[in-house]
C-alpha cells in the first residue's frame, strides 16, 4: 500500500485550475489537474473537469490505467 498526502496548488486564476500534488515523503510529484470549465452551451455552464497525469506515475512504477475514459 502507497501512503502520502494529496495537496492541491493554485496554477491559475481564470479560469480557476489546481494541480494535484502527491508527497509520500520522498519529495511532491504533481499528478494531476482540477480546472473550472464553461461548456458552450445556451446556458454557458459552468462545471469542474480533472484529470490524471500518467507518465509522473509511471516514473514512478506505475503503469497505464486499464479501461476507456
Amino acid at each position: 500500500m502507497i501512503t502520502g498526502t494529496l495537496t492541491a496548488r493554485k496554477a491559475n486564476d481564470s479560469p480557476s485550475g489546481y494541480r494535484v500534488v502527491f508527497d509520500d515523503g520522498t519529495g511532491p510529484l504533481e499528478v494531476g489537474s482540477v480546472s473550472e470549465r464553461i461548456s458552450h452551451t445556451k446556458q454557458n455552464q459552468i462545471y469542474w473537469r480533472w484529470g490524471v497525469d500518467t507518465m509522473p506515475l509511471m516514473d514512478h512504477g506505475g503503469h497505464v490505467p486499464p479501461g476507456n475514459a
